[in-house]
């Protein structure tokens, strides 16, 4: 396959057995991030068909390069791709997983209000407003220091807390606990609703007497921060640091 120039010096220089280390004068000058950002601009080149015949399934080949050397960008592409398919079989959970590799790595608000969306449509997952609430949540709580780039998601992740309000009420009320958990968490935030400690507390108790057993640790007190409750493997706990 032939490439343009400044394709031809990516691929010569990552595929090399070449100190990578020290990038060559005219790659950094396109790629000034290093190894990382050129296997990422490789595969947006191969993902767009600029100055390269366009495929998809080499670009993930080159995108999941670059994630595996922790390039922000190319996990939230993977994310991407393997949601909506392109190049590779669609896989939802392969698309969580690479989600919640860049919320680690700190892109919180474009990464979780996906995740939200994954957990709230079951893609990939079991279906969970608890788990959707939360990282709808991480998301919003981002508006205070959003950029340009960021508050479409930030806007995105508050309106879906509006619009799931209404069935998840529903749910709790009907002795769901998942749900009533999930209400507590809007409430204490005042996302989705006004905000309201004493309901939060309200619909934790009920969520932890009802099986919620992750609920049980937090039914005590709502003084919880928008934002403060991350997702783990088991349910939630408050994770200030990283997203699990």
């Amino acid at each position: 396959m032939q490439y343009c120039q400044p394709a031809s010096l990516v691929v010569d220089w990552v595929s090399s057995q070449a100190d990578r280390r020290n990038i060559p004068k005219r790659v950094h000058e396109i790629f000034p991030g290093g190894l990382a950002d050129a296997q990422y601009g490789f595969a947006t080149m191969l993902d767009n068909g600029h100055g390269v015949p366009e495929d998809h399934v080499a670009a993930e080949i080159w995108y999941r390069r670059a994630a595996e050397n922790d390039h922000l960008g190319a996990q939230l592409s993977l994310g991407y791709i393997f949601r909506e398919g392109l190049g590779v079989r669609q896989d939802h959970s392969e698309s969580r997983r690479w989600y919640v590799k860049a919320a680690n790595n700190g892109d919180c608000a474009r990464a979780a209000l996906n995740l939200g969306h994954l957990y709230n449509l079951g893609l990939g997952t079991e279906q969970s407003y608890a788990q959707a609430v939360s990282w709808y949540l991480v998301a919003a709580a981002h508006e205070p220091d959003a950029d340009d780039d960021d508050i479409p998601y930030v806007w995105e992740a508050q309106k879906n807390l509006s619009e799931i309000a209404v069935p998840i009420r529903q749910l709790a009320e009907r002795d769901d606990a998942n749900a009533q958990y999930a209400l507590s968490l809007m409430y204490e935030a005042g996302e989705g609703t006004e905000p309201d400690k004493s309901g939060a507390l309200k619909w934790r108790r009920l969520a932890a007497d009802n099986g919620y057993v992750i609920s049980l640790m937090q039914n005590t007190s709502a003084t919880l921060q928008p934002g403060s409750l991350r997702p783990t493997r088991v349910g939630f706990a408050r994770a200030p640091n990283r997203i699990i």
